[in-house]
């Protein structure tokens, strides 16, 4: 690992240094002592980071960040110059995929861009932190020379325990060179000792997409137990305590409920473009998965009749209990449906009370119809009121 008296102003460049995976990253090395700029083209937010205020929810991260801002071991900057001044470049931007779910190569194609224009990766190292389509960093050594340093170091976070995950689950270092793997290896020793090394940069980078794959078809099927009692009339909840109780077969078997974020729809899909659509059993997952929404509604048109009349009522719209992100929540997909189906619809969160849309708890409640579709814990610290609401219906796996 280069040694702070080395030509570099920092020890690690962050891309996406204001993200989701990119700041605890950052923060977390701050705190272990190594100088740290994050890179994010964001003014918005690399101005509200420097200022000590995170813009999401990530426990534990806005105290270790006004912290590492006192003491000086972290900055945030939206220079895209500034990614010539680390020794280590940590690449932690998102990797979408497009309207026919595939992936968008060309969020890597102006990653490459940019480090063609600023860096001189002879004598920095470059690590790629997102998830990936398999081939990607073949693809990027390729387009910046054989002789470049490179290495694939897979985030596997669930977001809001990012801090804590970062320190107890191994952390993967994949390069097929030895030296620029004992760098890697030297570097994520700061933050966790658990370092899981392997040779074959395709091998780590379906590690990634595996681990959220598997857990998106756990999902599934949840999902698709839960609709086959539905449809006979059956309390689900019932049989998945029964089908639980004390049965350690069974310790993997999840429970119903909306399957959202960034990662397992997105890696399922590129999973399944990497297979070229010879992955049935991933697409199944994502009709299932993604059906959910629709399936919810037909409930509510069998039990109550028409919606046309009737106003719904919608509690939880971000994509997990207890944090502030809605990327890829189906809560709004819930939403927009309803908006056809029924006279009005309105939703409450109490992580985005700064939306325009947003109603008071008391107000949405009042509502024909009021469905609860993530699990916050301001809605179990008031389940006597959820028990008084006439027309209820639980989405959850959360059991009331």
């Amino acid at each position: 690992m280069p040694s702070r008296n080395s030509s570099f102003k920092y020890d690690i460049c962050i891309i996406g240094g204001c993200g989701h995976i990119g700041a605890p990253l950052g923060i977390l090395f701050a705190s272990k002592g190594l100088k740290v700029i994050g890179y994010d083209v964001n003014k918005k937010t690399v101005n509200q980071m420097n200022t000590g205020k995170m813009w999401f929810i990530e426990h534990g991260c806005e105290k270790l960040l006004k912290k590492t801002l006192r003491e000086k071991q972290i900055v945030f900057s939206a220079d895209p110059r500034t990614v010539s001044s680390a020794a280590f470049l940590i690449i932690c931007i998102g990797t979408p995929v497009d309207e026919h779910a595939n992936p968008r190569f060309s969020v890597m194609d102006d990653l490459i861009k940019l480090l063609q224009k600023y860096t001189d990766l002879r004598n920095q190292i470059l690590i790629l932190r997102s998830t990936i389509y398999p081939g990607t960093t073949e693809y990027i050594q390729r387009k910046l020379g054989a002789n470049i340093k490179i290495a694939f170091c897979p985030e596997r976070l669930a977001q809001g325990s990012a801090l804590k995950e970062l320190r107890v689950l191994p952390q993967i270092v994949a390069t097929p060179e030895k030296r620029i793997r004992q760098s890697v290896r030297s570097l994520f020793s700061k933050i966790n000792e658990d370092i899981y090394e392997m040779d074959n940069f395709q091998e780590a980078e379906l590690v990634k997409i595996i681990n959220n794959t598997y857990r998106y078809l756990n999902f599934s099927i949840s999902n698709q137990f839960f609709m086959a009692a539905q449809r006979n009339n059956l309390n689900f909840d019932n049989i998945y305590k029964a089908t639980t109780y004390k049965y350690p077969r069974m310790k993997g078997f999840g429970n119903k409920g909306f399957v959202g974020g960034t990662c397992l729809y997105k890696d399922t899909m590129q999973l399944n473009a990497y297979l070229r659509n010879h992955f049935a059993l991933g697409q199944a997952a994502m009709f299932i998965n993604e059906g959910l929404p629709d399936f919810i509604i037909e409930i509510l048109e069998k039990k109550y009749n028409d919606l046309k009349d009737k106003t719904v009522g919608i509690l939880g719209m971000t994509f997990k209990a207890n944090i502030d992100d809605t990327r890829e929540s189906l809560s709004f997909k819930l939403k927009k449906i309803l908006s056809f189906k029924a006279k009005e619809v309105k939703w409450h969160d109490p992580y985005l009370k700064n939306d325009k849309n947003y109603m008071p708890f008391s107000k949405v409640i009042e509502c024909d119809i009021v469905v609860l579709a993530t699990p916050h814990r301001y809605y179990q610290k008031r389940v006597n009121q959820l028990k008084n609401i006439k027309n209820f219906y639980n989405a959850t796996y959360w059991q009331i």
